[in-house]
């Protein structure tokens, strides 16, 4: 069996290709993530870098870390890229109540968050 040049090259891809993968997990610990009250319940939010606000809203049955590759770009653009886990997603809390998922009650919490966060 031939061991020449493709056994060597073969491994320096997976060499690169979990060098990469160092890099997009460094990345990826700069992430703030938190908890946060607001509108009476426990959020968990995802956030990183300064500058203008922006916010990310997941949809079913998605969490915050869809818009993990986002965060990064945007924060390295010079923004603040914010992403919680809406109510009843993830690790923010779930009111027992069906009538308290209401798109008035998320607005609320998304007003409570930025609130809690110092945004205007």
């Amino acid at each position: 069996m031939f061991k020449g040049p493709v056994g060597i090259f073969a491994s320096s891809k997976l060499r690169v290709k979990e060098s990469k993968e160092k890099k997009k997990e460094k990345k990826m610990e700069k992430i703030e993530q938190k908890t946060v009250s607001t509108n009476g319940i426990n959020m968990h939010v995802a956030s990183i870098g300064s500058g203008p606000v922006v916010l990310f809203l997941h949809g079913f049955p998605e969490l915050w870390y869809t818009w993990r590759h986002q965060l990064l770009s945007l924060s390295a653009a010079g923004y603040r890229a914010i992403a919680p886990d809406l109510r009843g997603y993830g690790d923010t809390d779930a009111p027992p109540d069906a009538s308290s998922h209401s798109i008035l009650h998320i607005v609320a919490d998304l007003v409570g968050l930025l609130d809690a966060l110092g945004i205007e």
